[in-house]
């Protein structure tokens, strides 16, 4: 039974912003000593993280997606 005492009402919501939102935060901040270790090994230029994502989802899909 869905409802807010559930937890279950946003399981979607919240596929959304594990793999959207938190994947990426907690990636980049595990890599965080890597990136320090590379930047200093580079003369002093800063280690960078690139994030690609993508257009479609500006747009309003005619099926049901989580991501």
């Amino acid at each position: 039974k869905l409802g807010r005492r559930s937890g279950k009402m946003n399981w979607g919501w919240d596929r959304v912003l594990d793999l959207n939102l938190k994947a990426p935060f907690y990636l980049t901040r595990s890599l965080l000593p890597q990136l320090w270790l590379a930047s200093g090994a580079a003369g002093g230029d800063p280690s960078r993280v690139i994030m690609i994502g993508s257009v479609v989802g500006l747009n309003h899909q005619s099926f049901p997606t989580h991501a």
